[in-house]
């Protein structure tokens, strides 16, 4: 709301679309069950193509069209893409297939609803939590404790150290001697090269390893355990256990649905093949993660 407010309006529009479509969903049967999903995975996918991946589809017509002779005069959007959308277009997914079974409080699932997937602390970057693992814990009473929050602060401050202080820091010196690295010979540009590897695993390791203490810190407020936050005693397996909440969802509610590994071996590997490819474009609406994908 801070950063853009009228952004408000997207999640506000999903969460509402997302909520009714789950109920008849799970009401209906036959072919109204197949509209109610349909008219979910628009609204979704939709709101998630218009923000994320216009641009990038625009400009790759227009390179095609360029090259037929043609010129394409639908005009790019120039809109900022709001913080958090693929998180919480995943999390909708998740709870609306599943939150009617482990809700059983009907007059007071829409708050429920609307708070699982606007919980601000794993709404940027996750993890994308399973509603049975976090549902419960908004209807039990906490009280306020000052450990909790100072213990919150503590993994907070920690994790932007790591981040602002030695990650982004360390970048700045690789940037500046690969924005001119003829200026660097022997034994300065091996060192560079070597800083370039640590850096770039520093900046993978911080995403991760900040979101957990982000996540950990904020949770602590609300008397929340995340899904990071009982097993977070495992420091090595951080990025593990962050790939894991994502890479799980793409296997249920996308592999498996496709067919997972119970088909034929060549349509299996085309399964992974999806799988992966699609993985590759939610990281990023460029060739480069398309093509990492596949």
């Amino acid at each position: 709301m801070a950063f853009l407010p009228i952004y408000i309006l997207n999640i506000r529009f999903t969460i509402v679309i997302d909520y009714f479509a789950g109920i008849y969903i799970e009401l209906s049967s036959g072919k109204k069950r197949k509209l109610f999903l349909i008219c979910s995975l628009i609204a979704n996918i939709g709101v998630l193509c218009i923000f994320k991946y216009y641009n990038f589809l625009n400009d790759n017509l227009s390179l095609l069209l360029n090259d037929l002779g043609y010129v394409n005069r639908i005009p790019n959007l120039s809109i900022l893409l709001p913080i958090g959308l693929s998180f919480h277009t995943f999390r909708q997914w998740v709870i609306r297939l599943k939150f009617i079974v482990v809700i059983k409080r009907p007059r007071k699932t829409f708050g429920i609803y609307a708070l699982y997937v606007m919980f601000y602390p794993q709404l940027v970057a996750g993890p994308i939590e399973r509603p049975q693992n976090i549902l419960h814990q908004f209807y039990e009473k906490h009280k306020f404790s000052y450990d909790n929050v100072t213990n919150g602060l503590k993994l907070m401050t920690w994790g932007f150290f790591k981040k602002i202080v030695i990650s982004d820091r360390l970048a700045d010196l690789v940037n500046q001697a690969y924005s001119d690295p003829h200026r660097y010979q022997g034994f300065p540009l091996v060192f560079i090269n070597y800083l370039f590897c640590l850096s770039n695993i520093l900046r993978l390791f911080r995403v991760f390893r900040h979101s957990d203490r982000r996540c950990q810190g904020h949770g602590l407020w609300f008397d929340e355990e995340t899904l990071i936050s009982p097993i977070s005693k495992i420091n090595s397996w951080i990025l593990a256990k962050m790939a894991y909440s994502l890479s799980t969802w793409f296997r249920d509610y996308l592999y498996i649905p496709l067919g997972g590994s119970r088909v034929k071996m060549s349509r299996r590997y085309l399964n992974l093949l999806i799988t992966f490819l699609i993985s590759g474009l939610w990281h990023g609406a460029n060739w480069t993660y398309i093509i990492w994908g596949v």
